[in-house]
């Protein structure tokens, strides 16, 4: 396991440099800590020496060897990672920096935060004391300070690394390291983002198998043309995914989704961040003439290798006329769409084609896909949406109350951002999870196999000994068609595992509950008893109401649902902006982090009713008026499905 093993990879331009332009960076592994109080690592060197190898490598950017500055634990006196002499090293290079240069500042080793901040841990790091620590280690702020003065146009900033407590045989002392999105400044073509291995409580791992840290194997393979977008680009952005995607897959093939290690990015800035150009990749030609756009469509997936999904209001029969010859896939998916007013996305080798999501589909049909629990499955198109509540919002908010009381602001302020975030297409649960397709999990064994468990959940059965949700033997509870209620956290995500998908994040459950038109509940801004559950004794049989503009039902009241999330109120504030989710809270006086909930009960009001108000509970807490619906990502279902 690699524990705290942090790569700060900053500053880096689009690759090959702009014309005048050089590539310096200064390059840090440090494998053994002169402390014993320190953990040893086995990948931080290696990683350092591979990266320096790809950046001056003829199939990499072709750095000049003499501008890679190399620190590692066998580097000779001037060149030794100390605090002394990387803060020299830095302070040259940054010094020596042109407006058009690249720098690449990487470090591999330890990293902690003490007191809310962050600090990159030199070889000769002292942690016999708070105090001893201050003076030997190297403050973040301090590296992305002197970065961030230097004339660099483009930052990145990559953290390989577990922001956990370290372990190590003495104790490293601290508590997440935790990095911060750094500001672009004021020019329009400066752009910083954070790349960062692992999320707040996760732990970034090792790989012996191919001596390296499985984010930095997969970061190497992004940048050497895997993570290559059709026009052969490779960005920040098209690096995140790939690594993201690799690295979840990794996580879930050797540590059996036990454990979870999930890259994020958090981006500063307006202008793209290439990284590095290749050949051009899934080239696509076509002679349409008055073609149907769904066949031109399925001949251009055919073409690459791809399945298609229409979401439904894209005009399947709309005649096209165009010309391709020889052109990317993503080029050729927005002639042929843009000037029909479509959007697209390419997941996973699948082609997503909808309507903008500001006017989303009315309706979806039913003969879509299904889960193993024959649960109707959803596409909710990707897209980009306003987060929780601005000022604005709040105060047209705080009159929704019915009696006319004051609602105080501060019920609102763990929603308050003024943040637009991204997710990727997604399936959900056409309604919430109902008694009858829960008991087909509970008759399957569910509560007796731990395969379905997380640790923690299996931890928590085995102390709960519960065999089925609460009030499971009430008549009036036991109906079908009723919303399965009275189930944690842990239960909800055992059935979604057992299920073959997983319970929506945060993002995700508001996207949809918005329904792209950013209302105050799924079917509109007015709380209406008679389209909605609010405010009544009890739930309704699932789809007794109208469906949302994604064709969901019941995301606002009936019950309340669980979402992926561990609850973190600042979260809003500190999130990523594309797919985010969060692992784990800041908090550090928090002992049972809770878990998100969304939509409001049957007994919730106007207030907690809202799609962007959020909730929490601790996982292992059952309450008769909490559910769940379940999520799925695009491959998982066309897999299913096959």
């Amino acid at each position: 396991m690699r524990c705290m093993l942090l790569a700060l990879l900053l500053s880096l331009t689009a690759l090959p440099a702009a014309p005048g332009g050089r590539i310096k960076a200064l390059v840090i592994g440090i494998n053994r800590y002169e402390s014993r109080a320190i953990s040893q690592l086995d990948a931080a060197m290696p990683d350092a020496k591979a990266l320096r190898e790809f950046l001056v490598s003829p199939g990499g950017p072709k750095c000049s060897p003499a501008d890679i500055v190399l620190m590692t634990d066998t580097a000779g006196a001037a060149l030794r990672p100390t605090r002394a002499n990387v803060v020299a090293q830095l302070r040259k290079i940054a010094g020596l920096l042109q407006p058009e240069d690249t720098f690449i500042f990487y470090f591999a080793g330890h990293g902690v935060n003490r007191r809310g901040e962050d600090y990159l841990l030199p070889i000769d790091t002292n942690l016999v004391n708070e105090e001893k620590l201050i003076a030997t280690a190297v403050p973040v702020g301090f590296v992305t300070n002197t970065l961030l003065t230097a004339p660099a146009r483009q930052v990145l900033f990559v953290v390989d690394a577990c922001r956990d407590t370290a372990s190590s045989k003495g104790g490293v002392f601290g508590s997440a390291l935790r990095i911060a999105s750094t500001s672009g400044g004021d020019q329009a073509d400066r752009v910083r983002a954070t790349l960062s291995a692992a999320r707040p409580g996760q732990r970034a791992f090792e790989w012996p198998k191919v001596g390296h840290g499985v984010f930095t194997w997969y970061l190497l393979e992004g940048l050497k043309g895997a993570a290559a977008e059709d026009n052969g680009t490779v960005t920040v952005d098209s690096l995140a995914r790939y690594v993201q995607r690799q690295v979840s897959d990794w996580t879930k093939t050797y540590l059996k989704g036990r454990q979870s290690q999930l890259p994020w990015l958090l981006k500063d800035g307006v202008a793209p961040l290439e990284l590095l150009h290749y050949q051009p990749k899934n080239l696509v030609s076509a002679k349409l003439d008055g073609t149907p756009l769904k066949a031109a469509l399925q001949e251009l997936a055919r073409q690459v290798n791809c399945d298609l999904l229409l979401a439904p209001g894209v005009p399947e029969t709309a005649p096209v006329t165009l010309t391709l010859r020889e052109r990317p896939l993503t080029d050729a998916l927005g002639l042929l769409l843009r000037p029909a007013g479509l959007v697209f996305e390419v997941q996973d080798r699948i082609i997503v084609v909808s309507q903008p999501t500001p006017a989303p589909a009315t309706a979806q049909p039913a003969s879509g896909p299904v889960g193993r629990d024959g649960m109707p499955l959803v596409l909710v198109p990707g897209g980009s949406y306003r987060r929780g509540s601005d000022q604005q919002v709040i105060e047209a908010d705080l009159k929704l109350a019915a009696d006319g009381r004051e609602i105080p602001e501060y019920v609102f302020w763990n929603e308050l951002t003024d943040r637009e975030v991204s997710v990727d297409s997604f399936y959900l649960d056409q309604h919430e999870v109902t008694n009858g397709q829960y008991r087909k999990f509970v008759e399957a064994g569910g509560y007796r196999t731990q395969e379905w468990w997380s640790d923690e959940g299996w931890a928590w059965l085995q102390e709960a000994k519960v065999t089925a949700p609460a009030a499971w033997d009430e008549p009036a509870r036991r109906t079908d068609e009723l919303p399965v209620a009275g189930v944690s956290w842990f239960e909800a995500d055992a059935y979604a595992r057992w299920s073959g998908r997983r319970l929506p994040t945060e993002a995700e459950w508001e996207y949809a509950g918005q329904g792209g038109t950013g209302s105050r509940y799924d079917l509109g801004e007015t709380l209406d008893p008679f389209r909605m559950s609010v405010g009544v004794a009890q739930p309704a049989a699932v789809k007794s109401h109208a469906a949302s503009p994604f064709g969901l039902y019941d995301l606002t009241g009936n019950v309340a649902e669980w979402c992926a999330d561990v609850y973190d109120p600042d979260f809003y504030r500190w999130g990523e902006r594309f797919n985010p989710i969060c692992v784990a809270t800041l908090k550090v006086d928090v002992e049972v982090p809770r878990r998100c909930l969304r939509g409001g009960g049957y007994d919730a009001d106007a207030i907690t009713a809202r799609v962007r108000k959020r909730a929490a509970l601790e996982p292992g807490e059952r309450r008769l008026n909490t559910g769940f619906r379940c999520a799925a990502d695009l491959r998982v279902v066309r897999d299913m499905n096959r």
